[in-house]
């Protein structure tokens, strides 16, 4: 997995973009990327969550932003994912996760969502 920083505010509010594939090759049991990328208090900060160029999903991938989801949770942060390819919002509807996840259409609207109370 291909994890970048686009960009780190003070405000707590970082950007991340997920490249490629999320899949068991490209992120390993043993590693949590978002800590190695953003620190470890990561989870209690919030969290843009980029997919434009993310081209594949399978369920460990899903596993993974699952996993991430109940971290920010557990830990007072927040997850939002954005510009989600068809393919990944199908997927994610199919399993019905659009309940779960914080899913917004753009990175202004997934900043929007973060002005919204949590449900």
């Amino acid at each position: 997995m291909q994890l970048s920083v686009l960009s780190q505010e003070e405000d707590d509010v970082s950007v991340v973009r997920l490249a490629e594939r999320l899949t068991p090759e490209n992120h390993p049991a043993d590693t949590d990327e978002l800590v190695a990328l953003l620190g470890a208090d990561v989870y209690s900060r919030q969290v843009l969550l980029d997919l434009a160029e993310c081209k594949f999903i399978d369920s460990s991938g899903i596993s993974w932003l699952l996993v991430r989801h109940k971290r920010f949770r557990e830990s007072g942060g927040r997850m939002v994912l954005f510009s989600i390819p068809p393919m990944i919002d199908q997927v994610i509807r199919v399993l019905r996760l659009q309940i779960v996840f914080c899913l917004a259409t753009d990175e202004k609207s997934a900043r929007a969502m973060l002005a919204e109370p949590e449900k």
